[in-house]
């Protein structure tokens, strides 16, 4: 009970940023100086089979790497100036029924970082729908919106919430969004059209 944890990124983001985690899950063991991470299947068999082995027999540790003798400056991590959304915005466009296409993220994922040219892109063609949410600084919007990874892309649009799952290029993500959002405009359509009237009884009947 005492080898198994979790560390909760949004939390301890400093922690995750030093141990280079870059997607979630990641499962790693810490075991007398070194690190293994593991990429089998989530399932209680494998990751216990797996465990006790890494347990009996720890990899080597890896030697540190001599210093070198003039060590540059550490290269500045570049500032996310993009708008965030608040919690407060979020709801106010929710309750406006406002369609919004959400990428829910973290300044530190490399995920989310790896497609910000194409996300610009995004929010560019779909100015005032395409926006970002900040899981490190809206966690309790984050936890209600049940995101547990990042990035995660959501439609939200007057319906239950739709979440993307393919390729973060711009040409998938547009196409897919251009046509979820018809879809919702067509079924807004047809709901508001009036119905047909009866036929009119033949008189001679």
């Amino acid at each position: 009970p005492d080898i198994v944890s979790d560390v909760d990124c949004t939390d301890e983001s400093e922690l995750c940023r030093e141990l280079d985690i870059k997607g979630f899950p990641t499962i790693t063991l810490f075991n007398k100086g070194t690190q293994s991470e593991y990429s089998g299947a989530r399932t209680h068999d494998k990751l216990s089979k797996w465990l006790v082995g890494a347990i009996r027999n720890p990899p080597e540790a890896k030697k540190a790497p001599a210093p070198s003798p003039q060590k540059p400056p550490p290269k500045q991590e570049e500032k996310d100036t993009r708008p965030k959304l608040s919690k407060a915005e979020f709801k106010k466009a929710e309750a406006n029924k406002k369609p919004l296409f959400v990428r829910f993220g973290a300044p530190w994922c490399g995920h989310s970082k790896a497609m910000n040219p194409e996300w610009d892109k995004m929010r560019n063609q779909f100015p005032g729908t395409v926006v970002d949410v900040d899981c490190t600084a809206e966690r309790e919007l984050c936890q209600e919106q049940g995101i547990r990874g990042f990035p995660t892309m959501k439609l939200l649009n007057k319906g239950d919430p739709q979440e993307y799952v393919g390729p973060r290029t711009h040409d998938k993500l547009s196409a897919w969004l251009t046509e979820n959002l018809k879809k919702e405009e067509k079924g807004t359509s047809e709901e508001a059209a009036p119905g047909k009237p009866d036929e009119v009884a033949n008189a001679d009947d």
